[in-house]
């Protein structure tokens, strides 16, 4: 995994890694990854109009609109053998990279300690509720994404106060805390992430882990440690493992500049 990053590339990104449009730090997870190399791998045999298709999730349509009609009315709908054996290398690739990597001795016991490893990073997203089917922070995620930040937080100062729920307000405050953590204001980070960690529930956890791994990096070891105690009390907390690495990483560090 990358040093900024633990999560893996989207479909949208692996295209325009594909098309030299991409953010440096997703680059570099992707030399890293084996899971996204694969997929990047089943990409690069398609053609534009078939990633097209992809990105539109239509790629499998025939197949999921087929009947056991007559076959004369199936082969209405019958899809392209190239189109079958792309999606099906893709498939291919991804489970074999899963299995490998999941099963390798890093995956298990390898901490990445880098400020930014496992943070939740903002991204553009498909809203499908509370009458919401626009992404109002889409294009301020995508401007993170391709590590134009100035752009990006600018984009968030003006989508924020129009957020119609508390928890659009809340991923509002969370995504444009970690533009500014990149952009190096720590003190805006802070206040944002806080915001975000005392707003809607569903960002509690994301939040109380991203603002324990800032407080880490700008040295404040106590309130980082705090952060990570919060964590360790939530049980099946994704972040759980990670935190009581952490914690004691932090206190074998201090254990060792005491001798």
């Amino acid at each position: 995994m990358s040093s900024n990053s633990n999560r893996c590339l989207s479909l949208q990104e692996l295209i325009a890694y594909g098309d030299g449009d991409v953010a440096n730090h997703l680059a570099i997870h992707l030399k890293c990854c084996e899971l996204c190399k694969a997929a990047l791998d089943g990409l690069e045999m398609t053609d534009k109009s078939t990633r097209q298709a992809l990105l539109e999730g239509s790629l499998m349509k025939g197949y999921q609109d087929l009947s056991y009609a007559p076959t004369e009315s199936a082969k209405v709908t019958k899809l392209s053998p190239r189109r079958w054996l792309v999606a099906a290398s893709l498939l291919f690739a991804l489970g074999w990279a899963m299995v490998q990597y999941y099963n390798s001795p890093e995956a298990a016991s390898t901490l990445d300690s880098a400020p930014l490893a496992y943070v939740e990073q903002p991204y553009r997203r498909q809203m499908r509720s509370e009458g919401i089917n626009t992404d109002m922070y889409g294009e301020a995620a995508q401007a993170f994404v391709l590590d134009s930040l100035a752009k990006s937080i600018g984009l968030y100062q003006e989508a924020i106060p129009k957020a119609p729920t508390g928890l659009l307000r809340t991923r509002g405050l969370y995504e444009i805390g970690i533009a500014y953590w990149k952009l190096g204001n720590f003190d805006l980070a802070i206040d944002n992430l806080t915001g975000a960690r005392m707003g809607e529930l569903d960002y509690y956890e994301d939040a109380t882990w991203a603002l324990a791994q800032l407080y880490r990096q700008t040295g404040h070891l106590t309130e980082a440690l705090s952060l990570y105690q919060d964590l360790l009390a939530i049980e099946r907390s994704p972040y759980l493992p990670k935190a009581a690495q952490m914690i004691e990483l932090i206190e074998d560090s201090d254990l060792n500049q005491e001798y």
